[in-house]
């Protein structure tokens, strides 16, 4: 298949063959020589008495026609077949010149000519064995860890004085913090995820290589309770802004979860994460010795971190009521409470790499270094629900848009732009077993800059007032605690090993 370049050189070419052509038509338009050569015509010859004197003329002696003595001439004119032709043809040759005799013209760099071989020119087959397309697909295995997420605030506490009368609030001497507040809460361990790449190489196009990855996980951070009262005290800690304490925040206190004897209950704090990749780039190669071979990739990435954080917790009254909306609810209604925080965290950017190859045989060590600059479009999501059973007669299920720590005071949606980089460097080693699959482990390492992570984004500075569990709730209050939090910036690393299995064709 003939490349668009290669037909406009054609019609250039033809350009230039035209031109020639009607420089060739005018210089025929010249008056042919005379007779005997190309001296002048009759008539222009020397004046008399400037002649040659007689026997002096410039004629060939007979016999000396093509340089063999003794040939015949005729009439002074071309022996017969001089050229190869005809001798019945008075001299004139069958074809002129012969075309056995190679033209000794010089050639025009732009005449379309047939030399056996294609060129920009023309449209003659190529003979040669072109280099066919090569189509890689290639699967691997990714046993990844990411950086742990963090809890702004303690969720869950315990304590060791219960008779004492302390209940596991922030500040008290015997509180445990089950999910404390920090750094490395949320740890999802190993990653397990798949990475899919396929890649073309033709000769119309540079080679193009399309990759993608993905991780799902879904992760309990704590779970705790019981359903009939026994078991290990369980308390979500909380400061309210509208009762007066010693801090200046307001008063450290816990929304019971479960108290042995008295109530029932469990909590249950989960994270889920959804983190994939779609990236493409062409590859041109720029230095090549045989042993190392040094590609330049440019393309384009997408990246996608999606995290929640869910505390769900229930409460079944055992041996006292339960409060929702306000009012109190006899022994044997539940409360179910969820809190809802989500991150989403979408990468759109450039990319520009290096990728080297060092040949050993059947053995090959593969390293990519790239690094994609572009924006993070992220958005934060802070949701929150109490919903009722009752036992008694004619009370239904109830529902109320609030939780403990998602108020309608910070339940809300918001998102923003920003400028991010994710670099990422990729070195494996492989192994040639057949002529079409290749073996090959390695390791990776991903960094991404300024991200938000769900954890940050929770506050356990509440008005009670807002609380659908709590004794003080009032029925449409608008509180201002907690607002709506601003968005905190974290740096994400994610490393680990490779596996995989490419098919070549």
């Amino acid at each position: 298949m003939r490349s668009w370049w290669k037909a406009a050189l054609k019609v250039l070419a033809g350009g230039l063959a035209s031109l020639g052509g009607f420089l060739s038509s005018a210089d025929a338009q010249l008056p042919p020589p005379g007779p005997g050569g190309f001296g002048p015509p009759p008539g222009m010859g020397m004046p008399p008495g400037m002649g040659m004197p007689p026997g002096m003329g410039m004629g060939m002696p007979p016999g000396m026609m093509g340089g063999v003595p003794g040939m015949p001439v005729s009439g002074g004119g071309m022996p017969p077949g001089a050229f190869g032709g005809n001798p019945n043809l008075g001299g004139m040759p069958a074809e002129f010149p012969n075309s056995s005799t190679p033209s000794r013209d010089p050639v025009s760099p732009f005449s379309l000519r047939d030399d056996g071989m294609p060129n920009a020119f023309t449209d003659l087959n190529d003979n040669r064995k072109h280099m066919p397309s090569h189509i890689v697909f290639r699967s691997e295995y990714l046993g990844w860890w990411i950086t742990r997420g963090p809890t702004r605030v303690p969720l869950v506490t315990t304590t060791n004085n219960l008779a004492g009368g302390e209940v596991g609030a922030q500040g008290e001497p015997n509180t445990v913090f089950l999910v404390p507040s920090s750094t490395t809460s949320v740890d999802y361990q190993l990653l397990s995820g798949v990475r899919v790449t396929g890649g073309l190489a033709s000769d119309l196009l540079p080679p193009i290589e399309i990759s993608g990855f993905s991780f799902t996980r879904n992760f309990k951070v704590f779970g705790g309770g019981s359903t009939d009262g026994s078991g290990q005290y369980l308390a979500r800690p909380v400061q309210l802004v509208d009762v007066a304490g010693p801090g200046p925040i307001g008063l450290n206190t816990v929304e019971f979860v479960n108290v042995p004897g008295i109530a029932a209950g469990t909590v249950d704090v989960f994270s889920r994460l959804s983190f994939w990749n779609v990236e493409s780039h062409f590859v041109f190669n720029f230095a090549d010795t045989g042993t190392l071979r040094l590609d330049l990739m440019l393309g384009y990435r997408h990246t996608d971190l999606y995290e929640s954080m869910q505390i769900n917790n229930t409460l079944v009254g055992i041996n006292a009521n339960v409060n929702f909306a306000g009012a109190a609810f006899p022994i044997g209604s539940a409360t179910l409470v969820q809190d809802t925080f989500r991150a989403r965290n979408a990468f759109d950017g450039g990319q520009i790499g290096i990728r080297s190859i060092l040949d050993c045989s059947s053995f090959k060590i593969f390293a990519d270094f790239k690094l994609a600059m572009g924006t993070t479009q992220r958005s934060l999501l802070i949701a929150g629900e109490s919903m009722l059973t009752s036992n008694v007669n004619g009370v239904g299920p109830q529902s109320l848009p609030a939780g403990i720590l998602a108020l309608p005071s910070n339940s809300a949606s918001s998102s923003q732009r920003g400028f991010s980089f994710i670099p990422e460097a990729n070195v494996t080693m492989s192994y040639q077993a057949t002529n079409h699959i290749r073996l090959f482990a390695g390791y990776n390492i991903l960094y991404w800059s300024h991200v938000i992570r769900p954890g940050d984004h929770i506050s356990n500075a509440v008005d009670s007032r807002a609380i659908p569990t709590d004794q003080n709730f009032i029925a449409n209050f608008q509180g201002g605690s907690p607002s709506f939090p601003p968005f905190v910036l974290r740096n994400l690393l994610a490393h680990g090993f490779v596996a995989g299995i490419e098919f070549g064709f």
